[in-house]
């Protein structure tokens, strides 16, 4: 789904949870903790298929609608075979090539800050945060936990409705950045196994967006889409 596509998208559920949220109330206790399920929207350039996210967060309010908090979120994305050099196997006579992917963890965790306020009786925030993302490829395909790590900082905006006394839903978007990405560590194909016989039928390194990521660290642009149940343990508490 094409980036402008998300926008629009988190616009609409902005709206309609805007519409829903007329004349409510609903101001957040001094401490919020919010479960979160979503989607990550992968850079171009990462080798790496959209896939379902999950975290957890936790904020502390404090005067003028300020908030600070922290965050993990993390997700078991796919890797993309063809972003790496093909697998040849040779059977007698015969040859084949084989693109290889694997399954990997994405961790990302670290700090926010936000400020909130009213959009029409629901409760908007724009925040940003630091972090730092860890990628751990497969084990058993990388012959041991080769993991890579690096800063991460992003920017988003949410909007949420009140579901009663010491709950509630946000809908947010989030641009997430993972800097110095490597994405050649992601690459599962043994060096003695890869493909150097028929180089022109991959065209490898050229027939993957970005390139130049196959050889250097660089930047990526993730959307990170999510749905929260937050919960607001003092107000529940009474």
């Amino acid at each position: 789904m094409p980036r402008c596509r998300i926008i629009a998208l988190t616009g609409a559920l902005a709206a309609v949870a805007a519409g829903a949220a007329q004349g409510q109330t609903s101001s957040a206790g001094p401490v919020t903790v919010a479960p979160l399920v979503g989607y990550m929207k992968w850079d171009k350039g990462a080798a790496l298929d959209d896939s379902p996210f999950a975290g957890l967060s936790a904020t502390y309010q404090l005067a003028g609608g300020f908030a600070f908090g922290a965050f993990v979120e993390g997700g078991r994305p796919t890797t993309l075979g063809r972003y790496f050099p093909a697998a040849l196997f040779k059977t007698g006579s015969s040859t084949q090539l084989f693109v290889v992917s694997q399954r990997v963890t994405v961790l990302n965790f670290g700090g926010r800050a936000q400020y909130g306020f009213n959009l029409g009786g629901a409760n908007a925030y724009l925040g940003a945060g630091l972090g730092r993302y860890t990628v751990f490829p497969d084990a058993q395909q990388e012959n041991g936990v080769a993991t890579f790590s690096g800063l991460s900082y992003e920017v988003g905006a949410g909007v949420g409705i009140s579901l009663g006394e010491g709950s509630g839903l946000r809908f947010d978007v989030r641009n997430v950045r993972f800097t110095k990405y490597t994405r050649a560590n992601l690459n599962p194909v043994n060096a003695a196994a890869q493909n150097t016989l028929f180089p022109d039928v991959q065209d490898f390194p050229l027939n993957v967006p970005r390139p130049e990521c196959s050889t250097e660290a660089c930047s990526m642009s993730n959307w990170r889409l999510g749905v929260s149940f937050v919960f607001y343990p003092q107000r529940a508490a009474r």
